[in-house]
């Protein structure tokens, strides 16, 4: 008994030890070792963002910020520069299925490293963006120790746990040997969700006749969403709105379009007019000529940079977007 008590112990201490020498090798997250601009893994995207703002920020001092989740891949940039001063340096501070709580935590960060505001979109998504807030195993949303301001070896503790599936370590190896993850083209400077090729930011981008949508339907209902601000979640707007006033920002609240039009309850749309000024945010929710143009989207989850430049050219006042036979105008042409 004594014997297989050993064994079986010098056979789970050894398996352990092996995955362990594994997760340390391979690096499956890419947020062990530091990371190479041109090889970059993005599993965890606010890790990536929050990195790459770290090793940039002496040399471009961005002080121009655009806050959103994984719909924030539909808007660059480069194209919202040309409504900004020429001296603004501009940055993507995205996070994969980013909340508002996730946006609040990004902004104090900044706002803690004495980083100018001047500039602020924030997309807003609805529902996703006021979803409960929950510590997840998840390695696509597992916020980064700087953020949230618990330790580096919490974080990676939670990524190990992310880790700790068959099918992860077995991916973990093969995409190590084959180096097959999927780099993916990102710009270096601003962290565009793009091609990685700026010259080709400025020109109105087509519609992508490559993407298959034959599983689009024609025939979306737009459907309201029951009420979604909270006491919590009013907290953190408030909070936003307290930085940015502390900063004197130019800012744009925009409320995203959805391929699914779902529009947002009037109790919140209110809220955000209130908290922010109704001339600050930008109802893109619901029916529209965005959200009922399925070449808008390159999924059911996302506009394409087609919807994207329109957005840019709404909220700055250069076109006008029916919804509900309402028209979204700009009223505060910074």
């Amino acid at each position: 008994m004594k014997k297989f008590l050993i064994k079986t112990c010098l056979f789970f201490g050894g398996a352990i030890v092996l995955i362990i020498g594994i997760y340390f090798y391979t690096d499956p997250f890419k947020t062990i070792y530091p990371f190479e601009l041109k090889n970059i893994s993005t599993v965890n995207r606010e890790y990536l963002s929050v990195e790459l703002f770290k090793k940039n920020y002496a040399k471009h001092r961005y002080n121009s910020f655009i806050l959103c989740s994984s719909r924030g891949c539909g808007i660059n940039t480069y194209q919202w520069k040309q409504y900004l001063d020429k001296e603004d340096n501009q940055f993507l501070f995205q996070a994969w299925s980013e909340t508002i709580m996730g946006t609040c935590r990004k902004l104090n960060y900044l706002d803690s490293h004495g980083v100018s505001l001047k500039n602020i979109i924030i997309l807003i998504d609805i529902p996703s963006s006021f979803v409960k807030e929950q510590e997840s195993y998840k390695t696509i949303t597992i916020q980064h120790y700087d953020i949230t301001g618990k330790s580096k070896l919490f974080y990676h503790y939670n990524m190990f746990l992310a880790y700790l599936k068959p099918s992860e370590i077995f991916k973990s190896i093969k995409d190590k040997i084959l180096c097959n993850r999927e780099s993916v083209k990102f710009d270096t400077i601003s962290n565009d969700w793009n091609n990685g090729n700026r010259e080709n930011y400025l020109t109105p981008p087509k519609q992508d006749s490559l993407i298959n949508r034959d599983n689009f339907s024609d025939n979306i209902v737009e459907t309201l969403s029951p009420p979604l601000i909270d006491s919590e979640k009013k907290a953190f707007l408030l909070d936003i709105q307290r930085i940015l006033q502390k900063h004197h920002s130019k800012y744009k609240i925009v409320i995203t379009p959805s391929y699914e039009q779902t529009k947002i309850h009037h109790y919140d749309l209110q809220e955000l007019y209130t908290i922010f000024g109704q001339q600050n945010v930008f109802d893109f929710s619901g029916k529209n000529t965005i959200s009922t143009d399925k070449y808008n989207f390159s999924d059911i989850n996302h506009f394409d940079l087609v919807a994207g430049w329109e957005i840019i050219e709404t909220i700055y006042g250069k076109k006008n977007v029916s919804n509900n036979n309402a028209t979204i105008e700009n009223l505060n042409n910074n």
